[in-house]
Parts: C-alpha cells; structure tokens; sequence
C-alpha cells in the first residue's frame, strides 16, 4: 500500500480515520469533497496527506511474571559472581537467606517513615543492634569493623581479674540495683564475646567497689568504647541501654563540676530506648511455649530502668523526662511481677514507690517545669495525706522478705523528698534551689519571716523524721554494703544530712525555734556518725565513692555547720523559746526531759550503729536468679520517735555475705594500680565539687554566708 493511500483503497487493512498531519498537529482532520485523496488542511497547504494503518499495542507483562524475570536475572549474576570471587566457609551456604533478608530489609526502608516506629526488633536484633547485616559490606569493610583490642588484649587487666569481678557483679552488685541482670552461668569470656560493651561495662561499674585507681581506668575506657559506638558508629541496641543504665546506677564521679552527665546519659538511654522500640508495646510475637519470656523480661528491666532513672533525675534537677509513663510499661511491670526470678518481682515492687512519687509530683504541678502556679498550704496538706497513705499501704502489702537494703533507701527517700517539697512549697524552677528553703539569709541578719502554721510545723516534724529515718537505715548499714552501695544510693544519704542542716537553721534562726529544740534536730550527732561511717568505708581513699562523698559530709557539711555555730550570739527567737509561755520551773523541767531524752536517743544510736557492723549470717546467699538476699523482717519498721530514732538490732540481719561469696572477700584482687588517695579540701563550703550551680546532685545546696 502507497503512502497517499486512502481509507477506500485500503482493502486488507484498516487505516486510521486522521492522516498523519492532522494527528501530529492534534486536529480534527475533515475530508476534502473536490480531492478524494486529500483531506481539507492537506488540500489547502499543498501537502501529501498521508494515512497509515494504526500500530498493535504489546500486552504488558503481569507483576508476577516481572518479579519472576527480575529473580531469574539475579540468580544468573549471582553464579557469574561466584565463579569469579572465592566463596567463604559460612556466606556461602546461606547467600540465599541473606539475600531474602536483604529484599525484606529494602522494603522496610522503603516503607513511611512513621512506621519505622513500630518497628519489629526480635531478640537477636534487640541484642547485636539494628545496622545492616555483614554481607551488605565490602571485604574490605568488614576488616575495618572488627573489634579493637579491649581491655583484655592490651594488658590492662587479665582474663582472671575479668572472672572475679563479673562473678562479683552477678552475686554482690547485681541484687542491689537489679536493672542488669546476668545468668549465674555467665563468664567473663562468654560476655566478652557476646556483649563486649555491657562486658566492660560490668567490669567497670565492679571496680568502683574494689578499687579506685582500676576503677578510674575502666570507666575512661567504657566511656570512650561507647562514645565510638554510639556517637561515631551510630550504634543502638538493648545491649547498648543496659551499658548505660550501669554507668548511670554505678557513676564514676569526675575530677571537675561541669563534667557531670547524670541528665545527659539518662535520656541517652531513654531516647535510645524510644529508637529501638523498648518503651512501645511490641509486635513480635511472645514464646507461649514457656511460660516465662526471658527476652521481655530483660527488656522491661531496661524500659523501667530507663523510666526510673528518668524520672528520679528529672524530680532532683527540676528539669523535664523525656521517657513518659505509658500503658506498655504496665504491661512490663505485670511480667515482671509473674517472673520466676525475685529479682523481678524485687524490680516491680521498687517500681510501685516510682508510680507513688511521680503522682505526687504531679498533684505537686510539678510534672510540668515550665509553669509556675503557686500552692496553698491547704493542698499541700491534702497531698501529703493521700501519699502518707499510699506509703503505708505500699509498705503493708511489701512482703518482708523483699525489703532490701537499697529498697529501704528508696522508700526513706522517696517520703524525705516529699516532705522537703511540701515545705518548700513545691518551687519548680530550676533555679529555686538557691531561693528561700534552699539558702541561708547574710550574716548581716535574717530575713523577717512569718510565723508558721500549725500546717508548716506539722510538714517540718514530719520532713525531720523522715531525715532522721534516712540516716539511721544508712547508719545501720556494715562497713562491706556501704563499700557496695552505688553513687545513685549515696546521693539518698546527702539528702538526709542536707536537710537536718537546714531544720538546724532553721531552728537557730528562724520561727521554727519556738516550738523546735537543736537538741531534737540532732544535726551534730548524725553529722559524725556518718562521718565515721563514710570514713572507715572509704579505706582511706581506696574506695572511691564513699571517699568522695566523706570529703562533701565530713568535711564541708561540718565546715558549714561549724561556721554557723561560731556566731555564738543567740537570737531573740531563741530567747522567745527559753522564756515564753511556760514559766520558769515548766521550762526547766522539760528541758531536763529534752536532755535526759537526747542523751538516751544518743547512746541508743551509737550502741546501734557499733552493732550493726557485725551481724551473724542468717540467711545465705543464693544465687540472685532463683531468690533475692533480702533482710530480716522483724523489727523492720522503727515506732515514730521524734526523741530516737534508732532501728531494732536485726534491723539489716539478712543482708550479709554469704559462704558463697566468702572466697572474694580477698577481693580486690592485686591489680597494678595503686588506690587513689584523696586530696584533703580547702577550707569553705563551696560545694565546687558537684555541679557547676554549687549544688549536690540529688540534694539542694548548702546554705551559703
């Protein structure tokens, strides 16, 4: 067929209806009645008008015959690769599953961005992280991201001393704070195998209660292993949470204020926590074949620590939790509750007194630092009530056997917190620390203040109770738990100690001397009792954390305290509360009461706190996976005495080494490091050593003058 062929010379085939011109210009194309072969546009420009059959469109391919071409393509590179590149021992035999893996891991990329939240993380990807499988790199890659030489591999320390402290950690450290917990099985070389950076990290957070000088080169090297894989490398996984949370409950304090990071390595863990799916419920399905899932178990341990922590730092420094309090965390704590293991079951009821103080905090206005409305003494009052009563319903239902040592901490604490709130009035900037209830008035005279309340005086009896309570359960503690406790348990004692000194201030200088004695604070007695106490546990600078915390309690709190007793002259409060009201006769009277009470209450204490350091061993140790040393439940809970404040003698009787652990009472082992003695302090209460506002994480700062 020519190409001026028209629709009726086309016999065979069939033409389209515009010629090629009109189509190209996308115009109705008319047909001309003087040119039969022409169309009317063709006709008038003088050009050939051609019309050409219309072209057969190629049926498309279905999706699956596409996928199935594409999968065939693939195998055949594939084998031209392996002819051409040497196969390894392992990656050859299972190229297939990667391979799969690495389709599915593409589409997950692909996938919204909002998704990637619920994210599914199964237990070995919880457990090696969440970067991309190994055969994604080059060879020459995987070279450069095998691990370097740890602490083992450059001498620092040797596969022994590894052993000893790991297994230290599992049966001392580990019952004390159980938010990292270990198999009694676990060995050093297997951990350091596994989890190279929660390996150093638990030989690390061991050495602070063995020796200062090891302790000090572990914790720089854990430091720095976790800087390179979480900031360089981008790392994030459970076992990279747990590291965390060890260093925080263990924290090794730095020579200089502005080095702190309590806030920042909390929310590391926590956000990390949000990254890789702990603190959202998850979408892996549960083992049903056991009836405990020790994978979820670990899990909850870390997202509770991480909350916990979160929110005792937020409380301490008035600043915000970036880990909010959701309904999966309940889920975890019921698991935990269910758990086996008494260490889980210890966790969860630890868990209840954070629930206790966190609605407290909230009925405080305190849950939001950026407002500032004011409280009245009236819900004041009506919050600390319903907390008296959720403290006493928590300590009802507590069986005795799960009061620990640093759960008995926790719940003195958590009541001295409270109080402290309650008569401060629940301040919520960060700065208020340093205003009224926080500060002491120049030396050039005090500030006029009001009388008090029978309200405030109540809220002051009760917060110097709870500091009494506080430092009597510290006090009960032998020499071998001090040297045990964490730093996170030490900043409970200085809490205590802070506030009897600013009840005695209060008392020297304020209304509250009218109806409060000095002898009933007591402040001098407690300031050398914890002295003492700190002092034998430091081991004369071998162990680091009560050694540093002597030098801000024995050393500055009685500078302060020493300073403030110099003045010598007695303010008319002072001489309102010798000549007031009662006469002469009734003064004296009770005040020889007072006195013969306060020497009683002093001799009672110091006949405890002598005892408490030799307790024989009532209940051995077990292993902290199949049961949970805890203490003696009689004589638990002391009578509420404002005189004296002194706890039964069987008070810690459970909480002792065991036979188990007698072989490492030789501990610490002969490492090359000598103990670090701490250097005496210049005199003043400049309480430079904490935080570069002058204040002691975990307690407002001292007074000033």
């Amino acid at each position: 067929m020519s190409e001026t062929s028209t629709p009726q010379e086309a016999t065979g085939s069939q033409l389209n209806r515009s010629c090629e011109s009109c189509r190209s210009l996308k115009v109705r194309c008319l047909p001309n009645p003087s040119t039969p072969h022409q169309c009317q546009r063709c006709a008038k420009g003088k050009r050939s008008c051609i019309f050409v059959a219309p072209q057969r469109r190629r049926p498309r391919k279905r999706t699956d015959s596409r996928v199935a071409q594409l999968e065939k393509e693939m195998r055949v590179m594939r084998s031209l690769l392996k002819n051409r590149i040497p196969e390894e021992d392992e990656e050859s035999e299972e190229s297939d599953d990667d391979h799969e893996d690495l389709k599915s891991s593409g589409r997950d990329h692909s996938a919204n961005s909002d998704d990637a939240r619920y994210m599914d993380y199964s237990p070995e990807l919880l457990t090696h992280g969440v970067s991309v499988p190994d055969f994604a790199f080059p060879a020459g890659l995987e070279e450069e991201r095998q691990p370097v030489e740890d602490v083992i591999d450059r001498g620092i320390l040797s596969i022994d001393d590894a052993e000893q402290l790991v297994a230290y950690y599992i049966h001392e450290l580990a019952p004390l704070f159980p938010l990292v917990l270990l198999p009694h099985t676990t060995t050093a070389v297997s951990l350091r195998a596994t989890k190279p950076v929660l390996f150093l990290s638990v030989i690390a957070a061991t050495a602070i209660s063995v020796d200062a000088g090891l302790a000090a080169v572990l914790n720089r090297e854990i430091v720095r292993l976790y800087s390179e894989r979480f900031f360089i490398e981008g790392e994030k996984s459970l076992e990279l949470v747990q590291a965390l949370l060890l260093m925080i409950v263990f924290y090794f304090p730095p020579a200089s204020p502005l080095k702190l990071q309590f806030y920042q390595y909390t929310h590391i863990a926590s956000t990390m926590a949000l990254e890789i799916g702990l603190a959202n419920k998850r979408r892996v399905k549960s083992d049903r074949r056991t009836a405990h899932d020790e994978t979820l178990a670990e899990q909850a341990r870390a997202v509770i620590g991480c909350y916990h922590l979160g929110s005792t730092v937020a409380m301490k420094t008035r600043r915000p939790n970036l880990l909010q309090f959701n309904d999966w965390m309940v889920e975890c704590v019921r698991h935990l509750e269910r758990s086996p293991h008494r260490t889980d079951q210890h966790l969860a009821i630890w868990f209840e007194l954070q629930r206790i103080t966190d609605e407290a905090m909230s009925s405080f206005g305190l849950d939001d630092t950026s407002t500032t409305s004011p409280l009245t003494e009236s819900r004041v009052q009506a919050v600390l009530r319903w907390f008296d009563k959720r403290m006493e319903a928590w300590k009802t239902n507590t069986p005795s056997e799960m009061l620990t040592v640093p759960l008995i901490l926790e719940y003195r604490s958590t009541a001295l917190a409270m109080y402290e709130l309650g008569v401060g009035e629940g301040y919520r900037d960060p700065d208020a620390v340093k205003k009224r209830y926080f500060t002491l008035p120049t030396p050039e005279g005090p500030e006029a203040q009001s009388p008090l309340s029978a309200i405030r005086i109540d809220i002051n009896m009760k917060w110097m109770n709870a500091a009494h309570e506080m430092l009597d359960a510290v006090l009960a503690c032998s020499t071998d738990t001090m040297r045990k406790l964490p730093n996170l348990m030490y900043t409970r004692l200085a809490m205590g100690v802070t506030s009897l000194l600013k009840i005695h201030f209060s008392v020297r200088t304020g209304a509250l001397g009218e109806v409060v004695t000095p002898e009933t604070v007591n402040v001098h007695f407690y300031l050398d009792a914890v002295a003492n106490k700190l002092a034998e546990a430091s081991g004369a600078g071998k162990y680091k954390i009560p050694s540093r915390w002597y030098q801000v309690i024995g050393v500055r709190g009685r500078d302060w305290y020493e300073r403030l007793e110099s003045r010598g002259e007695q303010t008319p409060v002072e001489s309102m509360a010798a000549s007031g009201s009662q006469g002469p006769s009734q003064s004296q009277s009770h005040n020889q009461v007072q006195s013969q009470n306060h020497g009683q209450s002093q001799g009672q204490d110091a006949m405890n706190v002598q005892s408490m350091n030799t307790f024989p061993v009532s209940v051995p140790m077990v292993d902290p996976r199949d049961g949970y040393v805890a203490m003696s439940g009689t004589g638990m809970w002391p009578p509420m005495d404002v005189q004296g404040h002194s706890h039964n003698p069987h008070f810690f009787m459970g909480y002792q080494q065991s036979p188990h652990a007698a072989s490492s009472q030789q501990m610490p082992p002969q490492f090359a490091y000598e103990p670090q003695r701490m250097p005496a302090p210049a005199a003043g209460m400049e309480l430079d050593g904490w935080l570069p506002d002058g204040s002691i994480f975990g307690m407002p700062p001292l007074p000033e003058f």
